[in-house]
């Protein structure tokens, strides 16, 4: 009797943690899908969000994600800054626009690069994307949650002090001008 309760209990973990692990790596959080829906009253069932492990803003994002029209930059960042909880930055502060292109099918898409104080955070791209009528269809990209509150962007090598830590980074030396080398002119 109870070796069958052990086997039973034994099958009850393993198929719940199976489960439990095929949950946790479901595309996007129930509370990130929620959060859409409140926002923007979307159903939340044509909705997909997809996040890496390693950061807290979803990488993409599809579906109905808006109810309201977006039509310029301001308002994708307003969009943006007014669901903190799926991107918890200020889109205002730390996307640059770098272009805004129209498709051959009348999407929008509005390519922003994530910064600092105006300096870029390389690789941070984040990319909205609009239909015809505005609304918001697609969010992608690769930015951080985590941004320093105090930064600041100061230049601290001179060129040259620049050019003696690249040599010294490659593990070289440059090469001296040899003056006896110089080409020879021939007098005819």
């Amino acid at each position: 009797m109870k070796k069958g309760l052990i086997a039973v209990l034994s099958a009850g973990l393993l198929f719940s943690s199976a489960y439990q692990a095929a949950a946790a790596n479901e595309p996007g959080t129930k509370a990130q899908k929620l959060v859409l829906h409140e926002n923007n009253k979307t159903v939340t069932s044509q909705v997909q969000v997809t996040r890496s492990k390693e950061n807290a803003v979803p990488s993409f994002i599809s579906g109905k994600l808006s109810k309201g029209t977006y039509l310029s930059k301001k308002e994708i960042l307003a969009f943006l800054d007014s669901n903190k909880q799926l991107f918890p930055f200020e889109a205002s502060k730390h996307l640059t626009l770098v272009k805004q292109e129209k498709d051959d099918l009348g999407m929008t898409h509005y390519v922003f690069n994530q910064s600092i104080n105006g300096v870029p955070i390389d690789g941070a791209t984040f990319i909205v994307h609009t239909d015809k009528q505005g609304k918001i269809t697609a969010i992608n990209g690769d930015v951080h949650s985590n941004l320093p509150k105090n930064f600041k962007a100061t230049k601290k090598l001179t060129k040259a002090n620049a050019i003696k830590a690249a040599w010294k980074h490659i593990g070289e030396q440059p090469k001296k001008k040899n003056s006896s080398r110089l080409p020879l002119k021939v007098q005819r």
